[in-house]
């Protein structure tokens, strides 16, 4: 799993190449990135599930403390960062918004296996699905 291009330090072009807007400094980027590194599956699994239920969104993780959580939300066509909505491929990408007390970051990140492939392989248990 890559990010699909360079940092911006000064915002998005209108063009909303992929890549990586952050206003965070460097090593807390490479703080999010090992993190997201090592729950690709889930995060990829989660973007294609709530790409399957509502269309066009991003994986938003809020960090606080030692507690970070997760959850997709639809789309706000042409806000930033939200501007990555609309350009990605969610077949092969997925956008992420990460929050750390006053500072977000968002990345437009694809993987091996792709969304739809975690999703498939996903458990429920992984995915914390429950029985009602």
């Amino acid at each position: 799993m890559v990010p699909r291009s360079t940092r911006k330090d000064e915002g998005m072009s209108a063009e909303h190449s992929p890549g990586i807007y952050s206003t965070v400094a460097a090593p807390q980027a490479q703080f999010d990135l090992d993190a997201i590194l090592c729950n690709w599956r889930f995060l990829a699994a989660l973007a294609w599930e709530g790409y399957l239920s509502h269309g066009r969104g991003l994986v938003e993780i809020t960090v606080t403390g030692d507690d970070a959580r997760a959850l997709y939300c639809g789309a706000t066509h042409g806000t930033e960062p939200a501007g990555y909505v609309d350009s990605y491929d969610p077949h092969e990408q997925l956008v992420l918004v990460v929050h750390h007390q006053q500072c977000e970051t968002a990345y437009l990140l694809g993987g091996y296996p792709s969304p739809p492939r975690c999703f498939a392989r996903a458990s429920a248990r992984m995915m914390k699905a429950t029985v009602h």
